[in-house]
């Protein structure tokens, strides 16, 4: 999930409705960000490799004076979001499974 703008989302999270990485996109940079760090907030427009809850981090560069990410550099940030999210994903269903199936016995 790509979020151009955290501050319209923020509500979201209260929700439950966000996966726990997601990438923040910012004009000139992109970050993986974990939601469920202690040190997490939506409102903060600081966006650095010195955040606490950035996980990775891509500056971009200015061409023709303009910011631009690299694509190749930008998709193999999403595609770690995505095994992140996924790998969360198998954690919480293994917890779930193993809690049923001692509940059962």
């Amino acid at each position: 999930m790509i979020i151009t703008n955290i501050i319209e989302i923020a509500p979201n999270f209260i929700d439950g409705e966000m996966p726990r990485y997601i990438i923040d996109l910012r004009v000139g940079c992109a970050a993986i960000r974990d939601t469920l760090h202690e040190k997490f907030d939506a409102t903060k427009r600081e966006l650095s490799a010195n955040v606490e809850d950035v996980v990775e981090y891509l500056q971009g560069e200015v061409i023709r004076f303009e910011w631009t990410l690299n694509q190749d550099l930008f998709q193999d940030l999403e595609d770690k979001c995505d095994y992140l999210n996924e790998v969360e994903l198998l954690h919480y269903e293994r917890l779930y499974v193993n809690r049923t199936h001692a509940l059962l016995y």
